[in-house]
């Protein structure tokens, strides 16, 4: 069930906590990690605090200072050690939360990454949301719901985050390499994107932008879209950089002759390739998270990324 109201996610999972509503477990999808991690810090805290109201937290009681100052004993945080989430950080995780809270509430298990859970501790942690332990809550933090196991997903509500900063980024990245022929794909892009800062956030975003591509060819349906209502007066992305529509991406006119065909806009892309180009997104942030060489791994990703566009242009 996907939640995508007017009102901030935070503020969504404060007012279910006020009515008592408040579900066992939640994914949180979209955005940058540090939001994703600030929602659920913030339900965390309102879920612990000793003078709250409205389910909001008061910030000043005892458990609120615990909550800022990170040493919650009912807060568990669980990330990737190396490139995934093992099953033995997810069996340890079970082993505390079955304990008794010491505070006397709620225990809150945040898990980041949760797209990056090997087999083994995603079976793990489906039997944990199968059968949760009582005054147990669950915050699964991922970049886009597609990767998070159908079964995990589907034992958890999801809440958007609306995709701002670095997300449009990406978006602007995937349109220039959509419109770029190899030579400026090498000569001009790669330079850019190795100064890039944050790689990771950028790549993340250049693999939302290509879900988006990919739902939008598929569907057609604006609604699927994490971007839905952008360049509406909201934040992220301005009306001009909204996802590609029929109008300006999906034309399926033929080449014309001398038509330059090294360039890949304009063009219908097949859904399958597109796919292959996610699949390549998604392999170049696993390797760039076990710190392969960044010159190396953007020269191979946009060589690939081009020669399956290419593959699949009219």
């Amino acid at each position: 069930m996907a939640e995508r109201l007017k009102f901030s996610p935070a503020e969504q999972l404060e007012q279910a906590l006020a009515a008592d509503r408040l579900s066992h477990a939640y994914l949180l999808v979209g955005g940058s990690l540090e939001e994703r991690l600030e929602v659920a810090r913030r339900v965390a805290a309102a879920l612990n605090c000793l003078a709250g109201k409205g389910g909001q937290a008061c910030g000043l009681c005892p458990s609120c200072r615990q909550m800022l100052g990170g040493n919650h004993p009912d807060f568990h945080y669980l990330e990737p050690r190396g490139a995934s989430l093992k099953i033995d950080q997810v069996r340890k995780l079970e082993l505390e939360l079955r304990l008794k809270a010491f505070q006397g509430r709620a225990k809150v298990a945040v898990l980041s990454r949760v797209e990056d859970l090997t087999l083994e501790a995603a079976n793990c942690l489906l039997k944990i949301l199968e059968e949760p332990p009582p005054g147990v809550y669950f915050f699964l933090l991922a970049a886009q719901p597609d990767a998070v196991l159908p079964t995990i997903r589907s034992r958890c509500q999801v809440v958007y985050l609306p995709s701002r900063g670095l997300p449009s980024v990406g978006w602007l990245y995937w349109q220039e390499i959509l419109s770029s022929d190899l030579r400026r794909l090498m000569v001009e892009l790669l330079p850019r994107l190795e100064r890039e800062e944050d790689l990771r956030a950028v790549i993340e975003g250049l693999i939302l932008a290509c879900r988006e591509h990919l739902v939008w060819e598929l569907t057609g349906e604006e609604g699927l879209l994490f971007s839905h209502g952008f360049g509406q007066g909201g934040d992220g992305l301005s009306g001009s950089e909204c996802p590609p529509g029929p109008d300006n991406i999906a034309g399926d006119r033929p080449v014309s002759s001398g038509e330059d065909v090294t360039r890949l806009d304009s063009r219908w892309i097949p859904p399958e390739v597109l796919w292959r180009c996610y699949k390549h997104l998604n392999k170049a942030r696993i390797y760039l998270e076990q710190n392969a060489n960044r010159r190396l791994l953007l020269e191979v990703s946009l060589l690939n990324l081009y020669r399956e566009l290419k593959s699949g242009s009219i």
